[in-house]
């Protein structure tokens, strides 16, 4: 509609332009609003702070950052004055595209240009902090704005510290954000029940969470993402039959994610009840028609494969392949890359990736001695500084199940690699695996 009357008006002002622009911006007409950004330019009228905060505004909800700041830029080139609603709009874009580092040097910009922060500037770099997992600098924020610009927080933002303490591990923290908005007069919604709950999962602190659910409980409805944390939780700190009921609650609730379903088959592997497992999974996927995720996958490929099933746990292995998952493990045909996965996992991984190596050299020339690359990681992220995946793959790789490879070696230069070498015992070694990079 707006742009209708755009079009009619013969000498369009820049007002006019400003006003059609905002219009797409909240129509989430990005290009266009650049468009006629551009259109503002190219009639030889001077852009006003306010056509550039709508076009940025325009990026920011369409999830652009970098056209964001480039826009800044240019407004500043053509010695117009930022306002806080200009830099508002750039950190919370940077803040939608991940973009911490720089959400938090246009902050300092900003205090720099003199310009009073609100509390959506607050809002906008704190989330962006969370995002990133730097909760230290939420928590620096967040009382900068409350202790220093003497701004009120709303539960937006206790719900993005709150969740910044999440993932950071510090669930004590969490607990007492949660104390202290109660204290501002605010009532936690679900999301700050969630964060805070999930912040208890990870401090594995069973009854604190369930303590929690309470609490939602005698308020409202809890959401499946409050009961998927709380079960977590309990699962985690080998609560198993609380963890079970929680399941039970939200089954009959009718309201079970994909989630849900994984927690309550590692609680029943744990259990040992691994035909509950293969029923639960039947269930969450034929009756209900949820999606596995990669979690489902590495929980029932390690199901089947500590139980010496590894038929079943290659075809859950390629079923995970077919449906999108560890194509990131493939570096070439000839190297694969263990890093990320579970020790079970990395097992059906290795069979798979030998068993199409042999498939290709069956269709070539057996003959000829080629290399078969492992990486399994140095142990550098591993606690004690030992790998974990490179004794698991030594030992398997010692079974008859592999005698066709005719050595396993540790790589001299990489300690992180296993180079299998396949081929006839007559043949002269083709191929140098120290020149691997």
């Amino acid at each position: 509609k707006a742009l209708e009357i755009l079009n009619k008006v013969k000498d369009p002002d820049v007002i006019t332009y400003n006003a059609a622009i905002s219009a797409c911006e909240k129509g989430g007409q990005w290009e266009r609003a650049l468009q006629l950004l551009d259109e503002i330019k190219n009639r030889g009228l001077e852009p006003s702070i306010r056509s550039y905060n709508a076009s940025i505004s325009a990026c920011e909800k369409c999830g652009h950052w970098r056209r964001a700041l480039q826009l800044l830029s240019e407004l500043k080139r053509r010695k117009l004055e930022p306002t806080v609603i200009t830099y508002n709009a750039c950190i919370s874009a940077c803040e939608k595209g991940g973009q911490w580092e720089r959400a938090l040097r246009l902050l300092n910009e900003l205090r720099n240009d003199e310009i009073e922060p609100d509390i959506i500037t607050f809002s906008a770099a704190i989330s962006a902090c969370e995002k990133g997992g730097q909760w230290e600098k939420a928590l620096d924020l967040f009382s900068e704005l409350r202790d220093k610009r003497k701004l009120e927080p709303d539960i937006i933002l206790f719900n993005s510290v709150i969740s910044a303490c999440e993932k950071g591990g510090q669930w004590e923290r969490a607990l007492d954000l949660l104390d202290e908005l109660k204290q501002y007069g605010l009532k936690p919604d679900v999301i700050t029940y969630s964060a805070a709950i999930s912040a208890c999962e990870k401090g594995l602190r069973w009854t604190k969470a369930l303590e929690l659910l309470d609490e939602v409980k005698r308020k409202g409805q809890p959401d499946v993402i409050t009961y998927n944390a709380a079960m977590s939780a309990c699962e985690k700190c080998g609560e198993f039959g609380k963890a079970l009921k929680l399941f039970q609650e939200v089954r009959n609730q009718n309201r079970s994610t994909i989630i849900t379903y994984n927690v309550a088959i590692s609680a029943l592997e744990k259990m040992g009840h691994w035909q509950e497992c293969i029923q639960l999974l039947e269930e969450a996927t034929k009756e209900k028609k949820l999606e596995p995720n990669v979690i489902t996958y590495c929980l029932m490929i390690s199901g089947y494969e500590v139980r010496g099933d590894t038929v079943r746990a290659r075809s859950m292995f390629d079923a995970a392949q077919n449906a999108g998952f560890f194509s990131h493990i493939w570096y070439a045909p000839d190297m694969i890359d263990l890093h990320e996965l579970p020790a079970s996992v990395a097992k059906i991984a290795v069979r798979t990736a030998i068993d199409k190596f042999r498939e290709r050299r069956a269709a070539t020339d057996t003959s000829m001695r080629e290399i078969l690359t492992l990486i399994t990681g140095r142990g550098s992220h591993s606690e004690g500084g030992e790998s974990v995946l490179k004794p698991v793959m030594t030992a398997m790789l010692d079974s008859t199940d592999f005698s066709d490879i005719l050595k396993c070696r540790e790589d001299e230069k990489n300690p992180g690699k296993i180079h299998l070498t396949f081929g006839s015992e007559e043949t002269t070694d083709q191929a140098n695996p120290e020149s691997e990079t």
